[in-house]
């Protein structure tokens, strides 16, 4: 376990630290806009967040636009945008001011969480991550408007994000303070995790105990394979897309098509779906009608396109009902 961790941590410092070298020479603008005005940028915008180095789909457009009016009124973004041939946006910092803080005038830039986005992590594109957050750094230390301190919420605190940030602190001689660090719970159906469904699904179609290997995350499967340790890695489309594009690997790739597979005579699909309390029918009705409108419009197919997802990952005619029938 330890040992693949740090491969896995070797691998990307090694990438961060090309990437940096490579774009070391790129100028860079730094502007702040409205969070309700980014509408004309979504284009840039979108690319910035199939090719950040760290995914938050809080802060991608179609989430962050639609909370902007209720839960970011106040917020303001820093874009930074690479000196490319196409003026490229590398860097999207969402950031309110609070003017008193701890119950004094202390003025402190801090990052855009909400009730319904609890990760604070900044995009920044995977290419240029170092330089374009030395960029943005270097804008607000320059700007007279802007507080001295800067407080981010709910970063993963071994991210590839944190360990770019760490990294242009570092160089700077810039001191940093980690305040209530907690993990995140998650379900583990074994003391092994033997009781995955990937690993059911591999068992049910032919594959031997002995041909199966488990990491404990995504990132630790990918380098897995890159350490020929293994020849393939099973995840969700989600995990798998936002893994390679992390990875940026060129020795890698998604299957596609995808065949499901069969267990017990029947062809197994599994679905995504979003949990509602009982209590909230209402709030569940309304959202699936808006859902409807969203697939009907087509609108739907051109979100999950935008962020390298197609067809094959809308669910058909399939409903709840008939995917929680055992």
């Amino acid at each position: 376990m330890t040992a693949l961790d740090n491969a896995t941590t070797a691998i990307a410092t090694a990438r961060r630290a090309s990437a940096a070298d490579r774009n070391s020479g790129l100028a860079f603008e730094v502007e702040f806009r409205p969070l309700a005005q980014l509408e004309a940028i979504i284009d840039p915008w979108r690319e910035l967040a199939a090719h950040a180095i760290e995914p938050n789909v809080f802060y991608e457009p179609a989430f962050a636009l639609a909370a902007a009016s209720l839960l970011g009124a106040d917020v303001v973004v820093g874009l930074v945008w690479a000196d490319t041939p196409s003026r490229q946006l590398a860097g999207l910092f969402p950031v309110r001011i609070d003017r008193h803080r701890y119950g004094m005038p202390l003025p402190v830039l801090v990052g855009w969480t909400h009730p319904y986005a609890p990760l604070g992590t900044p995009l920044v594109h995977r290419e240029m991550a170092e330089p374009a957050i030395a960029a943005w750094l270097d804008h607000v230390a320059r700007d007279p408007d802007l507080p001295d301190i800067i407080l981010w919420h709910l970063l993963s605190e071994e991210g590839p994000f944190t360990a770019a940030l760490a990294s242009v602190l570092a160089r700077r001689g810039c001191e940093a303070k980690s305040f209530g660090q907690h993990q995140r719970p998650l379900f583990a159906p074994g003391e092994n995790r033997a009781g995955y469904f990937e690993r059911d699904y591999l068992v049910a179609v032919g594959v031997s105990e002995d041909q199966i290997v488990l990491f404990p995350d995504d990132p630790s499967g990918v380098a897995g394979m890159q350490a020929s340790q293994i020849d393939a890695y099973t995840a969700t489309s989600m995990a798998i897309l936002t893994s390679l594009n992390n990875a940026n690997d060129p020795g890698l790739e998604m299957v596609d098509p995808f065949t499901d597979p069969v267990v017990n005579g029947k062809s197994v699909t599994g679905y995504s779906g979003t949990a509602f309390r009982k209590e909230d029918a209402d709030l569940r009705d309304a959202f699936n009608a808006e859902l409807k409108k969203l697939k009907d419009s087509g609108q739907l197919l051109e979100i999950l396109e935008a962020n390298g997802f197609g067809p094959a990952n809308l669910p058909g005619d399939a409903t709840a009902e008939m995917a929680c029938q055992p």
